[in-house]
């Protein structure tokens, strides 16, 4: 059941976020001015982004360190609020995702190519080779397939053609 939580800004603004019911009883209720109660958060909103703080500079840290730095990084990860635990990751499918997006303007780096888009009337039998790193494999993995049609919501369908094989999941560029 979903739960109105009240978050606090340094300032003592306040502001409403909505959240499942907590695990614990021990989460103090607030009455809003229309006289619905609220959860009142265990933390300030600040109190709460300053726990993944320093999760983000790492990444931040380590994107530049790279022998070839990005003109542009960006770093897209879910955040959850809520009212006992403050901020935490959200995860898809029992692992913590996020995504990096690398930006490089000018000239490719040495033995950098980039991809080229092309487009078609007809996909059927197309091959597909799609590199990526899903979990428990840091050294990576090429997932094969072949296009089939366009789907009602307008994405085209991949089949797997060796089977078994890797399927494109999460740790593969885009998903």
């Amino acid at each position: 059941m979903k739960q109105l939580v009240e978050f606090s800004l340094d300032d003592n603004t306040t502001f409403l976020v909505e959240v499942d019911e907590p695990e614990t009883a021990a989460v103090e209720r607030v009455a809003l001015p229309s006289g619905r109660l609220a959860l009142k958060a265990q933390q300030s909103f600040d109190q709460a982004l300053d726990t993944i703080k320093p999760v983000a500079s790492k990444i931040i840290s380590k994107l530049n360190d790279l022998n070839t730095p990005a003109d542009e990084v960006e770093v897209k990860f879910g955040l959850k609020l809520t009212a006992d635990a403050g901020a935490v990751f959200t995860s898809v499918g029992g692992e913590v995702s996020y995504e990096i997006t690398l930006k490089l303007e000018g000239e490719c780096p040495p033995g950098v190519q980039p991809v080229r888009l092309v487009t078609a009337d007809d996909v059927w039998q197309h091959p597909v080779r799609v590199f990526g790193f899903p979990s428990g494999h840091n050294e990576g993995v090429w997932a094969t397939g072949v296009l089939r049609g366009e789907l009602g919501n307008g994405w085209i369908q991949m089949e797997a053609v060796n089977v078994p094989g890797y399927r494109v999941e999460p740790g593969f560029s885009g998903v």
